[in-house]
Formats: C-alpha cells, sequence, structure tokens
C-alpha cells in the first residue's frame, strides 16, 4: 500500500507554466498557518490575490500552481473533485484570485486547500527523521517518511504529519481519483507504508 505526497513545486522543467513564490497579499507572517495546516478564518484576506513569481517568464496556468511555499493551489475542478471525495479531511478552502506579472487579474477560479491539523502515524523506526534529542520531540531533518498502515485505518483522504506538516498527503484512493482526472502539473511522490 501506498500513499502520495503531493510535490507542490509542479512541473519544474515546463517553462510555461506560470510559478508562484510569495503567498497572498495581506495574509503577512500568518502564511505559516497554511504551511502548518492551522485554520486561518477571519485572517484570511477577504480578497486574496497572488501575483506570479518576476523571475519565471511562464504565465500559463495549470491545475496545480507550482509555488515554493508548500501551498496547495488548485483550480476550481481539483477542489470540487476533492470536496466530493474528501472522506474525512477537515479542510479549509481558500479562494485565491491569479495575477499576472503586469499586475492583472489572470483568474479567479483558484483555491487554496488548507488541510488542517496532523494524524501521528509516522513509523518513527523505519522513517530517516533526525530528531533534537533522544525525546523525539523536537524534528530538526526529515530524509524518508514511512507510514504506519495500523495508523492509517480511518484515516482522512488527505493530511499531513507531525514530522513534516508542510507537506500534504493523498490516500491513495483519492491519488488515483486524481489522476484519472488527467489534471495538468498534478505532481506526487510516492510515501510508503508499513
Amino acid at each position: 500500500m501506498l500513499c502520495h505526497m503531493f510535490a507542490t513545486i509542479g512541473d519544474s522543467d515546463d517553462t510555461a507554466l506560470a510559478f508562484f513564490e510569495s503567498p497572498p497579499e495581506g495574509l503577512e507572517l500568518r502564511d505559516y498557518y497554511i504551511r502548518q495546516g492551522k485554520r486561518l478564518g477571519k485572517h484570511y484576506p477577504a480578497d486574496a490575490r497572488i501575483k506570479m513569481d518576476h523571475r519565471s517568464k511562464g504565465n500559463k496556468l495549470a491545475s496545480m500552481l507550482g509555488n515554493t511555499m508548500s501551498f496547495l493551489i488548485v483550480h476550481t475542478d481539483v477542489k470540487k473533485l476533492i470536496e466530493t471525495n474528501n472522506l474525512n479531511a477537515e479542510i479549509e478552502y481558500l479562494p485565491v484570485n491569479i495575477y499576472n506579472h503586469k499586475g492583472r487579474l489572470q483568474s479567479s477560479d483558484y483555491w487554496i486547500i488548507n488541510v488542517i491539523g496532523t494524524l501521528d502515524c509516522v513509523d518513527k523506526e523505519k522513517s530517516d527523521i533526525d530528531y533534537e534529542d533522544e525525546t523525539r520531540q523536537e524534528v530538526i531533518g526529515v530524509g524518508t517518511i514511512v507510514l504506519d498502515g495500523k495508523k492509517l485505518r480511518g484515516a482522512p483522504d488527505l493530511f499531513r504529519v507531525p514530522e513534516q506538516a508542510e507537506d500534504i498527503i493523498a490516500s491513495d484512493r483519492l491519488y488515483r481519483i486524481l489522476v484519472a482526472g488527467k489534471f495538468s502539473n498534478l505532481a506526487f511522490s510516492p510515501i510508503e507504508v508499513a
């Protein structure tokens, strides 16, 4: 059995794709909430806007927008598929307007998928994780994550793990549904389940 981690950087070889390196304007330091799966609620800007990175010349929008912030930014079609096929995950759907390099609105059909909380399901013995000390309370580096199959029973279709909360993991079931949708720029890395 496998699970699949979203590679939010997308297809870095396709230079025609729009790319993003800054969070929505007005979010300030609260962009940390999205990377850690904390609910933003009223702190999210009412008219959130994100601008294409000026260093990247690409302006083509895809089903998932590549970014360096570990945000899962998806087109409305992907959001709807996740909404209708998601089992048990608590998700905050945050609308975001996409602006091009010239500062013009290019699309208002995108969402940031903020998966709330973490699921304690990492097999610490089989994973490659560096901890600050033997108490294993503070993670200082993550190599490879292996998930514990027993702890995944009844798990939601989208989740984060405390050891690497900035990454969003999809169940194999939801992964297969997303791949069958033939969405553009959706990229994943497999995660072993022991």
